[in-house]
């Protein structure tokens, strides 16, 4: 078990049309460093969503493209064997999400790990390299 901490957590979110700005940092402020648990961890995002526009009926067209990260700093990842602290490394791990939606169809494209980051988060293990998965989805009605 980890000692108790205190971490400080700000979010701020700022949205203007269909651009949206967000993001959230925690730090401790006081206690020791817990196992798995970063000194620093950052995340940001910036959206644009265009269901805004009133082009179309309501939610009949919507386009959704996402750039986000995630960043830690260096921190501990528990005691070893040998009962000596395993390092955590410091890493950035970046994102990107397009999906468009007409009526019923939708499709999306995600890329994963667009820094192409190998820094894990367990020690001994890397993260997995740019990972690219899309799709598509038809809902048929009567």
């Amino acid at each position: 078990p980890s000692p108790a901490a205190v971490y400080g957590v700000a979010d701020l979110t700022a949205t203007l049309g269909g651009l949206t700005l967000g993001g959230w940092v925690a730090q401790p402020l006081s206690g020791p460093e817990a196992a798995f648990d970063p000194p620093r961890h950052v995340h940001g995002a910036i959206t644009f969503r265009s269901k805004f526009w009133r082009t179309f009926r309501s939610g009949a067209f919507d386009i959704k493209a996402q750039l986000a990260f995630d960043a830690w700093s260096a921190g501990v990842a528990g005691l070893g064997e040998s009962g000596t602290p395993m390092a955590l490394p410091a890493a950035r791990i970046g994102e990107a999400f397009l999906q468009i939606q007409l009526v019923q169809f939708s499709a999306f494209y995600s890329l994963k790990n667009a820094f192409r980051s190998l820094d894990g988060f367990v020690p001994g293990f890397t993260y997995p390299g740019t990972i690219q998965s899309f799709g598509v989805k038809w809902t048929f009605r009567d």
